[in-house]
């Protein structure tokens, strides 16, 4: 059993995970088919609606499908806390059927897309999509059936499944090996045989009754427990041998527990232990699970930004050809490659936790579960790791924004940075040390929520980071913004006010997650702290990636309509030691930012050369090569 519902938690896990990567392609195949390829995001006009509508179709059997992969894992989880040892789970079939239906549903909407893209590319020839139509319509033909013996059989129990589609001796050999079993067991109680003379299976079922039963229960109640477990597991066994043909004496004994123990009166109502801890139990593997489900999610959607992210950092704009060695912005790929190990070992410290959780509610349903100290101190440290990483990117790009030279702009944020890691620093401390004396913390006169981990320090760490964010959004976009004023070229006004727009929504999506982690810090609500704690990491990286992504986009772009047009084209750049006010005019200058995207913010005139936007995206490269377009 535990192992049938550790299944199901690793099905949720990775169905949720592959679904974040296939919502990440549905995102950008929406952007395509939906929105105009240059510009603003306009709808298009000529819209392909048959590839929309299959594609929202797809989509559709995804949700149901995951969704039912979810319920069941739910349904599991609490037939693991409510239901006796011994009794097996079989899900509703109605979940059967829709999780079936939606993945044959899923196929075939994709292979009548194959057959078409076959007749198109063919010049529209029928015969070439004649043998793929008939085994699409084979295949239709059995989704149909499918539906008719799974609704038939829920109607009538008779009809499937068929024993004799497959494996027939093995399932044979193994029913009738079960009823040797039982009926032998049953002659040697008839017979008052002792527990000398019994086979292993039985001497292990009792005595494994009597272990579990002195928990809750006293001598009288473990005897007249213990007897008439003993009188009525052959009979019992005997009538549902037919529907649990793998259980063996242990089982029997402990699925009869929970019946019997119910009539039986107890001074000191320690028969109802168990059940009084029922709704807890199950609620707390309940929000494990969704833990674990949201975090696979949103860890899939990171993935891809990830790949997208390495896919402009290493290779040239146009093609699959990896760029020159010292072209490539080390510093910012050996961040991205540390944030993706930290989201890895808290994604993976998550879903540990839950199969020991869940291990531990099936195992010793009347003790409460601990949460060992070490996940605690990991999953703490690399979430803050996580946050240090991605802010001393921030730093690093507003000081190159301002020039470089201008210390004092990044004075308050590095104090805030440095604040940020002596407070990881005291969290590792106080962790470890409460491990070798537990008088150490949690403290009670702690008005935030210690349960988590030193709340104490944590909330410092987060109103930190958080006023970090905040300091370094609002001097980019000030600093980008005061520049477009001094521009008189249309073309590099658009483009500062593109990169306000990635620099506000990476921002944006960064400060959101960090206030929310911040706040839930002050509620009392585990669960809650869990769900943002597993989404903060991931969304985190999404956020660091998201201005990579944008501004590499967006100089391939000004590159390709550099090398088409015939113009002199001009880059502009912040150059230490100009005074704007004094020129009236950047023009001809570049604006570049070796931000955390290792991108170019490139700004463009009339007077540009074309053969500066066709240069790799790196800051570093466009100074070099801006020397002979400048004045």
């Amino acid at each position: 059993m535990t192992m049938h519902l550790h299944n199901f938690v690793a099905v949720s896990f990775t169905g949720a995970l592959a679904f974040g990567l296939y919502f990440a392609t549905l995102l950008t195949c929406l952007r395509w088919l939906l929105f105009t390829h240059e510009g603003p995001w306009v709808f298009k006009k000529d819209i392909r609606w048959v590839i929309v509508t299959i594609t929202f179709l797809i989509f559709a059997s995804n949700v149901v499908y995951l969704s039912m992969s979810l319920y069941g894992t739910m349904l599991s989880a609490r037939h693991a806390v409510e239901d006796p040892p011994g009794v097996s789970f079989k899900g509703p079939s109605w979940t059967s059927i829709v999780a079936c239906t939606a993945a044959n549903c899923n196929v075939l909407l994709a292979d009548i897309v194959l057959i078409y893209r076959c007749w198109i590319i063919y010049e529209k020839r029928f015969y070439i999509v004649i043998f793929p139509s008939f085994l699409w319509l084979g295949a239709l033909v059995c989704t149909v059936l499918q539906i008719y013996l799974q609704v038939m059989h829920t109607i009538d129990a008779k009809i499937g499944p068929y024993t004799w589609a497959s494996n027939a001796p093995i399932i044979g050999i193994a029913f009738n090996w079960f009823l040797i079993r039982l009926e032998r067991n049953k002659a040697r109680i008839a017979a008052g045989l002792d527990d000398s003379t019994m086979g292993p299976a039985m001497q292990f079922g009792r005595n494994q009754l009597s272990n579990e039963s002195h928990n809750v229960m006293g001598p009288q109640e473990i005897v007249a427990i213990k007897n008439r477990t003993v009188e009525q597991s052959a009979a019992a066994a005997a009538a549902s041998a037919c529907q649990h043909l793998a259980h063996d004496t242990y089982s029997e004994i402990c699925g009869s527990l929970k019946v019997l123990a119910g009539p039986i009166s107890s001074p000191s109502g320690a028969s109802s232990l168990y059940y009084s801890k029922l709704p807890n139990m199950v609620a707390d593997l309940d929000q494990r699970v969704s833990v674990v489900f949201v975090g696979a999610l949103a860890f899939g959607l990171y993935a891809v930004t990830l790949l997208i992210c390495l896919r402009w950092l290493l290779f040239v704009d146009e093609g699959w050809r990896l760029r020159k060695g010292r072209s490539i912005n080390w510093p910012i790929i050996i961040v991205a490659l540390l944030i993706l190990a930290c989201n890895l070992a808290y994604l993976i410290e998550t879903f540990e936790w839950t199969k020991v959780a869940v291990w531990h509610a099936i195992h010793f349903p009347f003790v409460d579960y601990g949460k060992p100290e070490w996940t605690s101190i990991v999953s703490c440290t690399v979430a803050n790791a996580n946050v240090l990483l991605a802010d001393i990117v921030l730093i690093t790009r507003c000081w190159i924004v301002y020039d470089r030279r201008r210390v004092a702009v990044i004075l308050f944020p590095s104090f805030l940075w440095v604040g940020a890691l002596v407070c990881t620093v005291l969290q590792i401390y106080l962790q470890v040390a409460h491990t070798h004396d537990p008088s150490i913390g949690p403290y009670s006169w702690a008005s935030v929520n210690m349960t988590m981990g030193p709340g104490i320090v944590l909330v410092p760490f987060w109103i930190s980071t958080v006023l970090l964010n905040a300091y370094i959004a609002v001097a980019l976009i000030w600093r980008i913004y005061s520049t477009t004023e001094h521009c008189r070229s249309s073309t590099s006004t658009d483009y500062f006010h593109f990169i306000i727009h990635a620099v506000a929504e990476s921002g944006i999506l960064h400060f959101s997650i960090t206030i929310a982690h911040f706040l839930s810090w002050f509620g009392k609500s585990e669960f809650a702290t869990d769900i943002i704690s597993v989404l903060n990491a991931p969304i985190i990286g999404i956020a660091f990636h998201w201005f990579l992504i944008r501004v590499a986009r967006r100089k391939a772009e000004e590159q390709a309509r550099g090398m088409s047009s015939s113009k002199q084209i001009s880059t502009l750049k912040f150059t230490p030691g100009t005074n704007r006010r004094e020129t009236g005019s950047i023009d001809d200058e570049a604006v570049s930012d070796r931000s955390s995207a290792g991108e170019p913010v490139i700004l463009s005139s009339p007077k540009s050369n074309s053969q500066t936007l066709a240069d790799h995206c790196h800051y570093d490269h466009l100074k070099a090569d801006q020397g002979a377009g400048e004045p």
